[in-house]
């Protein structure tokens, strides 16, 4: 016998994806894949940003570059640029569900 957990789930999407936001049309977002969404969205392994001490200097530059170019100011933690990115994520989906109800 299915649960009611069960059928809620299966009827869902799980957000994988940030582009599946402009797909999902009337489906319900059920489960968020933060390593999928991280991957695809983000690129870059949550530990880079944690431990940026351990990156080359090239690859430091490179990543302050991404975020200048973004935010327009190269000062910004990689912490702190991650969790930006990871937050406009998350209330991105947040909206997408918002609009359904």
């Amino acid at each position: 016998m299915t649960t009611q957990t069960q059928l809620l789930l299966a009827t869902t999407a799980v957000l994988r994806d940030a582009q599946q936001l402009a797909t999902l049309n009337n489906k319900a977002i059920g489960l968020v894949s933060l390593d999928d969404l991280i991957a695809t969205s983000i690129g870059i392994h949550p530990l880079v940003f944690a431990q940026q001490s351990r990156l080359s200097e090239v690859t430091q530059q490179a990543l302050q570059q991404k975020i200048a170019d973004q935010y327009g100011q190269q000062t910004v933690a990689l912490a702190e640029y991650y969790v930006s990115m990871l937050t406009e994520l998350l209330v991105s989906a947040a909206r997408q569900q918002a609009r359904r109800l």
